[in-house]
């Protein structure tokens, strides 16, 4: 169990699935999926994600390029700080400020995982990720850097005074490079003390995790993310924090 704080910097936590291209598909999943979780998020609103797509006739050498709509059912909680979104093989489960818990946020992406197998059989997942946007604000900052975070910009003598913006960070190869872990440290240009710690655990292997599997990973990857984030941040910024006894 990782530590619990009174003040998190969490400002979104986001859990997404993508769905095999197998998996079929129709216009009334959608309708058949918010029935189901009408009593948790009541507010619905179907949003329009437009993209840019690639199609390639076999009569033709050179790519297609076209602009392409989809069709985004988005619901939210009665206080608007948790959202479902499904669109056209995509489930994305998002927690906003003031995070809640962990065990909170699992029991909405479990609900909505659970409900949407009920209604789609679901054939195989190209994507699961989970993912945390962290926002710190930091007084001392430039100035101070090294007194609140392990990773850092290291510039040998130059002082940290001058640094004016900055990003760092990596990826890590999990599971044998069945999963991987993406973590990028960097400041806001419009707000100089603030700095944004972002995690990243994915399936980096499509088709490699089955459906009936996807709790288990999800506690695997909240349970990394955590000792990330720990063996980011030091003591000092720690305590900005207030870890609960």
């Amino acid at each position: 169990m990782g530590r619990k704080y009174q003040r998190p910097p969490v400002v979104e936590a986001v859990c997404q699935f993508v769905l095999s291209s197998d998996t079929p598909w129709d216009v009334t999943i959608p309708g058949l999926f918010y029935e189901k979780l009408i009593d948790e998020f009541p507010h619905r609103e179907t949003r329009v994600f437009r993209g840019v797509g690639v199609r390639v006739p076999s009569e033709q050498e050179q790519p297609a390029f076209f602009l392409g709509a989809e069709p985004i059912l988005v619901l939210s909680s009665e206080s608007r700080t948790m959202l479902v979104q499904l669109g056209p093989r995509i489930l994305t489960v998002n927690a906003l400020k003031p995070y809640p818990t962990w065990a909170v946020f699992r029991s909405k992406i479990e609900k909505a995982w659970s409900n949407l197998r009920a209604v789609v059989e679901v054939e195989g997942l190209e994507f699961v990720g989970l993912r945390y946007i962290n926002q710190i604000n930091i007084s001392e900052f430039p100035q101070r850097l090294e007194d609140c975070f392990e990773i850092r910009p290291r510039f040998g003598p130059l002082p940290a005074s001058h640094i004016l913006a900055f990003i760092v960070g990596g990826l890590i190869s999990l599971n044998e490079g069945r999963d991987r872990c993406r973590v990028q440290l960097n400041n806001v240009l419009e707000d100089p003390t603030t700095v944004v710690l972002d995690i990243e655990y994915s399936l980096a292997q499509s088709k490699s995790l089955a459906p009936e599997w996807i709790i288990d990973w999800l506690e695997e990857a909240h349970s990394k993310i955590e000792e990330i984030f720990e063996g980011s941040i030091t003591d000092h910024l720690r305590a900005m924090f207030e870890p609960e006894a």
